[in-house]
């Protein structure tokens, strides 16, 4: 696994215009805090965590380095910080937080519910085992799924967590959901319908001055470390007859403490360089390491492009030249797992481009007939993506060093589009079908390791813009899971010395994480006796397969 600088020093040299500031708002709009107003370049200081480890390649089991029959991982050499962090989705202290909402699950019977045992299978004697996973054909999922629906009435953010039966709803946005993304330690932010941004239950509002159209945020995305939030403003009703009567529009980076970046502004026709314009309005994707944006935006003659934008010095670059790819024809560029390459489809192919060269690989050639949508690839060069190859829109597969893409679904729809998930060991997925292809919310399915689907609606209704999230938010209760005999080891610190021991089936409260050292995954966890200190969320057993040593409890 790549370890990360423990720090980075960021010059951000793209200053925010003066009277440009974010408001912030509590949900009933009674307070009102201006976190940041900038108009010089600022550095600063951000802590960076390690990104989530590689996805493996389908069918390949996890390369992520975890020991060996054995529920503890092996103690580092190198000194860590003894001190326990605080929480890391806490506000700066500058903010008003208006109270959150309980996080409420659908009513149900009253029953005791089951534990899993960290791979889907069901802890002997615990509860009524047939409502682990109430769909037939599914046992359970694979990883934590964050998603939206509507089933409360408006569109909202929710979540299904690995082993629970019944999903939870997240936010409580009276006007819904039409955008969201979830940290890596679980802060949550999202975009109302109106393009308003809300960030852990706090409204957060660009402040231009009476009478001044309020921008609207577009898009947004938070980095690996979730030490920032990017986004995206557009004010409404602006083109290419604006010139310079938009200044706040423009890709932006909020960090924890509240204040805001400038990092490329919006360049609209002025009626002297059409080749300038560039309307950043999304999506955003950060780079494995969290030192490169793509962001897409909207380019003169109604096109559509990407730029690659440096976060360090603020420099940002279109993506490709008109004389090697033609712009308009992809509508998605994202990185490679690993972060090397730039993974785009469009026009009958598939694209790889190099980041600095911009020399472009063909990866799937019009010839073989394809038309890939949504186009990833994986650690060791697996491509996947979804085509309507043959009539039907399906799931496709192309291994190194093979010579055409294999379908690994049926076919899953004839005329709208799907949304896909691979799990971490590349055997199952989750497969979101929207029919018409503009709808909002779709049907969702699971795919197993034998290529069947099992229909998840009965659980979820109807589901939109799913991801998998982090395994935990704060204020979440967990259960050790250990083999027999074995007990998890709670340290001072990633790596530290041993506090205590607990037992399997030992129940703690997540206060903070995850930090990742030394190949592991650790949450900061509290026992219900008070001590607090650091846990591994899982390691694997002798035939590289995960196991879980913390689980979710409702």
């Amino acid at each position: 696994m790549r370890r990360l600088t423990a720090s980075l020093v960021l010059l951000v040299g793209a200053a925010a215009l003066t009277g440009c500031t974010l408001t912030q708002r509590d949900l009933d709009d009674s307070v009102v805090v201006v976190t940041a107003t900038l108009s010089r370049p600022i550095a600063v200081q951000v802590a960076t965590l390690s990104p989530t480890p590689d996805i493996p390649t389908p069918g390949e089991p996890s390369a992520t380095p975890e020991p060996t029959a054995t529920t503890e991982p092996i103690t580092v050499a190198s000194p860590i910080p003894s001190e326990a962090p605080t929480s890391t989705i806490e506000p700066p202290a500058t903010a008003v937080l208006a109270a959150s909402p309980t996080l409420v699950a659908p009513a149900g019977p009253p029953t005791v519910v089951p534990l899993d045992d960290g791979s889907g299978g069901i802890v002997p004697g615990t509860g009524d085992q047939s409502r682990v996973m109430p769909v037939e054909g599914v046992d359970a999922l694979p990883e934590v799924l964050y998603y939206l629906s509507d089933r409360d009435g408006t569109i909202q953010l929710w979540r299904l967590r690995v082993g629970l039966p019944e999903p939870e709803q997240i936010t409580f946005s009276p006007s819904g959901v039409a955008a969201f993304d979830v940290a890596t330690n679980g802060a949550y932010a999202y975009i109302t319908p109106e393009g308003r941004m809300t960030i852990e239950g706090v409204a957060l509002l660009p402040d231009v001055g009476p009478g001044q159209p309020v921008p609207e945020v577009t898009a947004l995305a938070w980095s690996p470390g979730a030490e920032w939030l990017a986004y995206t403003l557009v004010t409404p009703g602006a083109d290419q007859g604006g010139g310079g009567a938009h200044p706040v529009d423009g890709l932006w980076i909020r960090n924890r403490e509240g204040q805001t970046f400038l990092l490329e502004p919006g360049v609209y026709f002025d009626g002297s360089n059409a080749a300038a314009v560039r309307v950043y309005n999304g999506p955003i994707e950060w780079r494995p390491d969290g030192r490169v944006l793509l962001v897409g935006h909207d380019l003169a003659d109604g096109r559509r492009g990407y730029s690659q934008v440096d976060v360090v010095s603020g420099a940002a670059a279109l993506l490709w030249q008109e004389q090697t790819l033609e712009l308009n024809a992809y509508e998605t560029a994202r990185w490679s797992v690993n972060g090397n390459a730039i993974i785009t489809s469009g026009a009958g192919q598939v694209l790889r481009v190099e980041p600095n060269t911009l020399g472009v690989q063909v990866l799937v050639a019009p010839a073989l007939g394809f038309q890939p949508e949504n186009a990833q690839q994986f650690g060791n060069g697996t491509v996947t993506f979804t085509s309507g190859h043959d009539g039907a829109q399906r799931l496709y597969v192309l291994r190194p060093g093979e010579n055409a893409p294999a379908a690994v679904s049926d076919d899953l729809t004839a005329a709208g589009r799907v949304d896909f998930l691979w799990d971490n060991f590349g055997e199952q997925t989750l497969l979101v079908v929207y029919e018409p292809g503009d709808s909002l919310l779709g049907t969702p399915y699971l795919r197993d390791v034998s290529g069947e689907r099992g229909d998840l609606t009965a659980l979820t209704g109807p589901v939109g813009q799913p991801r998998w999230g982090p395994l935990f938010r704060p204020r979440d209760a967990a259960r050790v899971q250990t083999m027999q005999g074995e007990s998890l080891n709670v340290r001072q610190a990633p790596g530290g010395p041993v506090l205590i021991q607990l037992a399997t089936g030992a129940r703690v409260t997540i206060l903070g994480g995850p930090r990742l050292a030394e190949g592991y995954r650790w949450w900061w966890v509290q026992t219900a006796d008070g001590m607090a200190g650091w846990a591994v969320e899982s390691v694997t057993d002798p035939t590289g397969r995960r196991l879980r040593t913390l689980l979710p409890m409702p």
